[in-house]
């Protein structure tokens, strides 16, 4: 809701600083209360996902929101956390915030939507460094598709691959990313 401007829209053209007049008086949801504390309720949230040891992902988390879901989760005994589409256009996380989470032993997703004509948030060459800083043995690809205005998600995945293997990515690492880690965080390994 933060980085849209207003409930229900979607597209770059929504990525506005004011809210239309209906949403004014709506905020989106957030893991803090007004008073900037822990929700009350997101302790138990986690509890449950360890105890199921299921993924946490993040979402369109802010990266103060999401900086402190880690420490939380990490607290709670989670052991599986992605940090969605990172290079995206409204949630982008600096290297640093990349290179910090991925220490911790987040994995950080990064998608063909962030590349695509429609957002176009990062460069091909862009993605490249910071998949190298961050290390692909704490990265997984995914294309972020399957809306109906946008490619199929296996063509999205395919210019993906491809463009990573233009750029020097192995064969080997585009299997580490698209297979293994998420198998890994799947529990299929």
């Amino acid at each position: 809701m933060a980085y849209y401007g207003e409930l229900g829209q979607y597209g770059p053209m929504k990525l506005v600083e004011e809210k239309s007049r209906e949403y004014q008086a709506v905020n989106g949801i957030s893991i803090f209360t007004d008073e900037n504390e822990l929700h009350p309720r997101i302790p138990a949230i986690l509890k449950l996902i360890a105890e199921a040891n299921i993924i946490l992902a993040t979402s369109h988390l802010s990266s103060p929101e999401t900086r402190r879901l880690i420490s939380e989760a990490k607290k709670a005994g989670v052991k599986k956390v992605i940090i969605t589409h990172v290079d995206f256009a409204f949630v982008k996380r600096t290297i640093e915030e990349q290179i910090e989470w991925a220490n911790q032993g987040a994995y950080m997703e990064y998608v063909y939507s962030s590349l695509s004509p429609a957002w176009h948030s990062i460069t091909i060459e862009e993605m490249v460094e910071n998949i190298r800083k961050v290390g692909p043995e704490r990265c997984i690809l995914s294309s972020d598709l399957g809306q109906m205005h946008n490619p199929a998600p296996v063509e999205g995945l395919r210019i993906l691959y491809m463009l990573l293997l233009e750029k020097g990515f192995t064969e080997e690492e585009i299997g580490l990313m698209s297979r293994k880690n998420p198998s890994k965080l799947l529990g299929l390994d």
